[in-house]
């Protein structure tokens, strides 16, 4: 079934019950872009989805629970380069997870905690290649090295 929008724009596409979107399906942007593709519940993205920027380039890839990431994924730039691949809760990065800068250069391993550095993480300088271990909470550094 496809749904469009009051200028005739198509808005979602896919499958429907009990007048919701339930099942797989993809939701649009006005320029026609695909912004989701994936699994819906009750008009909510549920379980494995990927998402897009208006550009074209991946969001996110992963899984959703209620139009949150939740579970394992991967977060990217506008640019399309990776910046988190790891597991999500509520929408932000929580258990273990890598972070990549904006060029997409590995910059941080270890644990996060709704969405901030928690616990010992392993930090590489991009500039001297050098990795270094700290002890983070709530995202503040909390010893200079392990």
């Amino acid at each position: 079934m496809k749904i469009y929008d009051e200028n005739s724009k198509l808005i979602y596409e896919g499958e429907i019950l009990d007048e919701k979107w339930n099942g797989k399906g993809k939701i649009y942007y006005r320029n026609g872009n695909v912004a989701f593709d994936g699994n819906f519940e009750n008009n909510l993205c549920e379980g494995y989805g990927v998402e897009y920027f208006e550009n074209g380039n991946k969001s996110f890839e992963g899984k959703f629970k209620k139009n949150r990431y939740n579970g394992i994924g991967k977060k990217y730039y506008l640019n399309g380069n990776l910046m988190y691949e790891g597991a999500f809760e509520n929408g932000l990065p929580h258990g273990e997870g890598k972070m990549y800068t904006e060029d997409g250069i590995l910059s941080a391993v270890g644990v996060f905690a709704f969405g901030k550095l928690s616990g010992e993480i392993e930090i590489k300088n991009n500039q001297t290649n050098e990795t270094t271990k700290s002890i983070y909470e709530f995202g503040i550094k909390v010893n200079k090295n392990v």
